[in-house]
């Protein structure tokens, strides 16, 4: 967890947002489109989030459903 502004953020959420501001950016740079950018971006930002978090709650399987709602 990383603490933003005193609130606790697991990783996986800042690497999704910074996986879509980097696809943002190249994305726009090589097409020069805002609408392919943004659309580009939103789907790394997803597939990111959901595949890490997969991940982390394939690591935490010992741990009870509840806690891992809060992530």
């Amino acid at each position: 967890m990383v603490d933003i502004a005193g609130t606790a953020w697991p990783v996986y959420k800042l690497e999704a947002l910074a996986a879509a501001a980097v696809a943002l950016v190249v994305v726009y740079a090589l097409t020069t489109t805002a609408q392919t950018a943004v659309l580009t971006a939103a789907g790394v930002g997803l597939v990111v989030w959901w595949v890490r978090r997969a991940a982390l709650v394939r690591h935490d399987s010992g741990r009870s459903g509840s806690d891992l709602i809060s992530r």
